[in-house]
């Protein structure tokens, strides 16, 4: 995500930075996979992250600026990458 918010698409520095679950956890229900998981996971600053809360973009009038993917080895990651791979 080079660093930057997929809601407001502003770029900061990683400690301005969280990761927002797409789909939050609470409506993340009869799927295979835990929730916290690439492809719903995506920068997002802390102002988005709250003003989201536990919704989903469309229904926080969010849009995604990308949507999420696995990430092959040759991205940068975000310093919270290391604690992703261990879920």
């Amino acid at each position: 995500d080079n660093y930057c918010c997929q809601y407001c698409h502003q770029t900061l520095n990683h400690n301005e930075l969280t990761y927002d679950h797409v789909i939050p956890k609470s409506k993340w229900k009869d799927r295979n996979h835990p929730a916290t998981c690439w492809t719903n996971i995506v920068t997002a600053c802390i102002n988005c992250n709250r003003k989201k809360g536990n919704k989903t973009p469309k229904e926080a009038n969010m849009p995604l600026r990308i949507l999420p993917i696995k990430p092959n080895k040759n991205i940068k990651y975000l310093p919270i990458a290391s604690h992703l791979s261990r879920l």
